[in-house]
């Protein structure tokens, strides 16, 4: 799949999707108007952006009815309520621009990727306000119904600027209110990799590493054996990845002792991944997004205050025009919609 033109988004970092021309090309992505089918899925973003973030979902990988998201619609943002006046809802910035909250799992700072965002609500969000001990306001609170699905598109940018979808992680919440992950990839194993691409391309195992955070208490410091991809033609590497069957990963090891493999260049996976550290299972994809919306590592509201709630950080209920102001309003659209409600019997 190729798409010529330049979308510049504050949702990613830079140019184009899908494949989308570098920006010295000079070229402009006409989408046209949307088809019927996308209202739902442009609700936050529009549906030109729908139509667009549509198009990297990869065969394979289930989809439900949703919308798409991103930074521009879905601003991050994190709750300061502790500085009197100057409280409200702020940019996200402290601890949120910190590993490992900062990036999705796996990538480092400076890799080649963009993400998207989509989430499935079978029902309306419920919002309330959380109060302490001695009665004073702490912060907003939310929670998804069961059966919620989020799911996060992993783009990787090719030399010539093109991207192309690599990997997705899904999550469903269960009726317990827990999270169950999973994770999809066109090549999960090193045999079904060398299947495809032939047998001079094996991966080259890498010395055990440690990626640790160095935060005193809410630290993530995991030790982890790895394996380096092989370089693939870049022309054959993303016309077979554009057109794959995306798999289940979820209890699948690159090699046995190797959860998932790594790149220092245009591969299947983005550039310096350390998806080995982060293996699809439940435990460690809750590692991190448990802390949603909480206090971590230091005390303090304004530095350490993590985005988001309910084991989502991306996601929030307030209105992109309110973020980094003293107003909070509740998301328009999602009222509207019949997707964000008060929780009874709460404040």
């Amino acid at each position: 799949m190729r798409w010529a033109g330049i979308l510049t988004l504050v949702a990613l970092s830079a140019v184009g999707f899908g494949r989308v021309a570098p920006a010295d090309e000079g070229l402009h992505l006409d989408l046209g108007l949307a088809s019927e089918g996308f209202a739902d899925e442009g609700l936050l973003c529009g549906p030109r952006k729908a139509t667009l973030y549509g198009k990297f979902w990869p065969r394979g990988v289930p989809k439900s009815a949703g919308f798409f998201y991103d930074h521009e619609c879905m601003p991050p943002a994190q709750q300061v309520w502790d500085e009197g006046l100057d409280s409200g809802i702020r940019h996200a910035g402290g601890a949120n621009l910190t590993f490992p909250w900062r990036h999705p799992a796996g990538i480092p700072d400076g890799s080649n990727v963009k993400t998207i965002e989509r989430i499935h609500l079978p029902g309306a969000i419920e919002w309330w306000r959380s109060v302490r001990s001695d009665g004073t306001f702490a912060r907003f609170r939310w929670e998804y119904p069961a059966g919620t699905r989020a799911d996060e598109l992993l783009l990787v940018t090719d030399p010539d600027g093109y991207d192309h979808t690599s990997i997705v992680r899904s999550k469903l919440k269960r009726a317990s209110g827990a999270w169950s992950g999973q994770s999809y990839q066109p090549w999960p194993t090193e045999a079904s990799f060398v299947a495809e691409f032939g047998k001079h391309f094996h991966s080259t195992p890498l010395a055990r590493t440690v990626i640790d955070s160095g935060h005193e208490r809410n630290a993530f410091s995991v030790a982890a054996n790895g394996a380096l991809l092989p370089v693939v033609p870049r022309d054959v590497l993303a016309s077979t990845l554009d057109a794959a069957e995306f798999l289940p990963t979820k209890g699948t090891e690159w090699l046995p002792g190797i959860a998932a493999p790594t790149a220092r260049s245009f591969s299947v996976v983005p550039i310096g991944y350390f998806g080995s550290h982060t293996p699809t299972n439940n435990q460690a994809c809750m590692r991190c997004h448990q802390d949603a919306g909480k206090v971590v590592n230091e005390p303090g509201e304004a530095e350490w205050r993590l985005r988001g709630d309910d084991g989502i950080f991306s996601f929030h209920i307030f209105e992109p025009s309110s973020v980094g102001t003293t107003t909070p309003r509740l998301n328009l659209r999602l009222v509207a919609a019949g997707l964000l409600k008060h929780k009874k019997g709460m404040p």
